[in-house]
């Protein structure tokens, strides 16, 4: 069963980041808030936006972005947060609809990439602290996101 809010939350997520990311970069976070059934690679997002990994690598350091890596991380953890907040679905069904190989992978994603417990995922007001957390992360260039 797919979560029913997810391409909504995609576009609240794109309508946020526009203050933040180039025009030309928003494509690959819209690929990704898109597909969030699949784990995407660099490469695999590169080839969706018809570039190259390393050119697209360049971009976002241009940019001042932090490695895009770590950006489609966040964004894939973004949809979670959503999902655990508004929804009942257990920890382990949201982590298998995410691309998360157990919930466990997915409790260490959220401390890596977002810095909170995964119980903290589901108080209300999470996504949002989470999305401005990752819009701050994005302002500084840095924010200890991952490339991985």
């Amino acid at each position: 069963m797919e979560y029913a809010h997810g391409p909504a939350v995609a576009e609240r997520i794109l309508e946020e980041l526009q203050c933040c990311v180039p025009p030309q970069l928003l494509p690959a976070f819209r690929y990704c808030l898109e597909h969030p059934e699949n784990p995407l690679s660099v490469e695999q997002v590169a080839a969706a936006c018809g570039i190259k990994r390393r050119a697209l690598e360049y971009r976002f350091w241009k940019a001042g972005l932090p490695p895009p890596g770590g950006c489609f991380a966040r964004c894939r953890l973004l949809l979670v947060v959503h999902h655990l907040e508004h929804q009942t679905d257990s920890i382990e069904h949201v982590a298998l609809e995410h691309a998360f190989a157990t919930s466990a992978a997915l409790r260490k994603s959220a401390v890596r990439h977002l810095g909170m417990t995964i119980n903290s995922l589901r108080r209300k007001g999470a996504f949002e602290a989470a999305l401005a957390g990752f819009i701050d992360d994005i302002h500084q260039g840095t924010g200890g996101l991952s490339a991985h």
